[in-house]
């Protein structure tokens, strides 16, 4: 009979449970977690189409994660007693954690939550989808997204718009103020309103002290023009303004001009949507009041400006624009006084005209303009655009009427 020595069998029995171990640590799931770049399934199993999660992230927000390194729910519960082995990352499709990605869905395979492609060419839920687009979300091959053009996709949900596509993209024109909606009619700012709803409000704020406001006028484009005066101090300093609005609301320059301006300042719509201003200043030294005209472009540039000069006793009677486009001042005389207004001197009352330049045209002694000034007006389309002050704030408003 043969006998083995304690020291070679102890070193036999060390060596074969340090095999059996290198064997467990290499099956573990827990051996691969600690691997990066180690995910739970690496290939499709069984033909069914399932896919690794690569770097799942934690379920529940914090710092925990699941065994394995796989995405399972937080509330799964642990294997029952008398279960033996690693413990599964989940047991059914409801442990797992479902994705944020309506083309893929998540699954239990063999105890390891992974992704399942949906079916190609599934369309995605209408949470994915954005209204309107004229383009449809699709499934498409092993779980991805494409676009595809749909031409019945053109509704924004806004009944004040012409919904088209065009080519993938969608087209909504706004419909012609007035259009009747479900409230009433639509409006400049696109949207349905019923009768006496503000549709905006603009807030300019001016400089000075006080903001005092004379006339509103609409041009051509739809945009309202407020004139008025800005008192910076005691009387002669105040100065006259012109402030813009488009038909949206939208504030688009305002502008100061004058000096000692001593009454309302007055405004008329010219060519290329100018504004054309009429004012009086009176000066403290010498006596006197002149009257005045200044040109503002379109964009809020000055174009020109004419004045009498200091001394002169005259007074700005009323002003208009003529069907050719001349500008027409009218002017009245105090005191036995004259001026040039361009053609030579005069001392006759009566209206100066210019061109859009603010070259001298002409004189017509009996021309009469009216001189009203509104602090509201009308638009082509009915609404009813408005203008008062809040201090050195000018408040213009729009309303249906």
């Amino acid at each position: 009979m043969t006998t083995t020595s304690p020291a070679i069998l102890l070193t036999t029995v060390l060596a074969v449970a340090a095999c059996a171990a290198e064997d467990t640590s290499a099956s573990s799931p827990a051996s691969a977690a600690a691997s990066p770049d180690v995910v739970a399934i690496a290939s499709p199993v069984d033909g069914a189409g399932l896919f690794p999660i690569a770097n799942p992230p934690a379920n529940d927000g914090s710092s925990k994660t699941d065994p394995g390194n796989v995405l399972s729910d937080p509330n799964a519960k642990p294997p029952s007693d008398g279960e033996t082995g690693s413990d599964p990352s989940c047991q059914a499709d409801s442990d797992c954690l479902a994705f944020n990605d309506p083309c893929n869905v998540a699954v239990c395979n063999a105890g390891v939550c992974a992704s399942s492609p949906v079916a190609e060419g599934s369309l995605v839920p209408a949470k994915f989808q954005l209204r309107g687009d004229c383009r449809a979300k699709v499934c498409g091959v092993q779980g991805t997204t494409i676009m595809m053009a749909d031409l019945d996709d053109s509704s924004d949900d806004n009944e004040c718009t012409l919904d088209t596509c065009a080519a993938d993209s969608s087209v909504h024109s706004l419909l012609a103020p007035g259009t009747a909606c479900s409230k009433g009619t639509c409006a400049e700012d696109g949207l349905c309103h019923a009768a006496g709803e503000t549709i905006w409000n603009a807030h300019i704020p001016l400089p000075g002290q006080d903001v005092r406001v004379d006339c509103v006028v609409v041009d051509a484009s739809g945009a309202a023009v407020v004139t008025g005066r800005l008192h910076t101090g005691s009387f002669p300093y105040t100065v006259g303004f012109m402030a813009k609005v488009n038909s949206h609301g939208g504030a688009m320059w305002h502008r100061e001009f004058g000096e000692r301006v001593s009454g309302a300042v007055r405004p008329a719509v010219a060519g290329n949507d100018a504004i054309v201003a009429q004012f009086a200043s009176a000066f403290s030294m010498g006596g006197g009041q002149t009257t005045n005209l200044v040109s503002v472009g379109a964009s809020g540039s000055l174009l020109w400006q004419h004045g009498t000069v200091p001394g002169v006793f005259v007074s700005p009677a009323g002003l208009a624009v003529d069907a050719n486009g001349l500008i027409q001042a009218a002017h009245t005389f105090q005191e036995n006084s004259c001026a040039d207004f361009g053609g030579g001197v005069t001392c006759e009352d009566g209206a100066v005209s210019y061109d859009s330049v603010g070259n001298y045209v002409g004189f017509d002694a009996d021309a009469a303009m009216s001189m009203v000034c509104n602090t509201s007006a009308q638009f082509a389309t009915g609404s009813l655009v408005s203008a008062v002050n809040s201090g050195n704030v000018l408040i213009v408003k729009l309303q249906l009427p």
